[in-house]
């Protein structure tokens, strides 16, 4: 078995992980990838096409988001 992420294309969000038979002909979901994850990548992490991002350090701070408080 291998392990693989479900990796939505335009956002690079870690949608699924799964188990696979590494000859299994199985469809990729429309609009995702499916990447090697043996070791890493989680549901709600990111990919950047290298490497996967933590979930919890992925999600922009309020700052950054909504901008200095004033």
């Amino acid at each position: 078995m291998a392990r693989k992420a479900i990796v939505q294309k335009d956002t690079g969000l870690v949608l699924n992980v799964i188990e696979i038979e590494p000859e299994a002909n199985w469809p990729i979901p429309e609009g995702c990838l499916l990447v090697d994850a043996p070791t890493s990548g989680g549901v709600g992490d990111t990919w950047d096409g290298t490497h996967f991002g933590d979930a919890i350090n992925s999600v922009p701070s309020t700052k950054k988001r909504w901008g200095k408080k004033k």
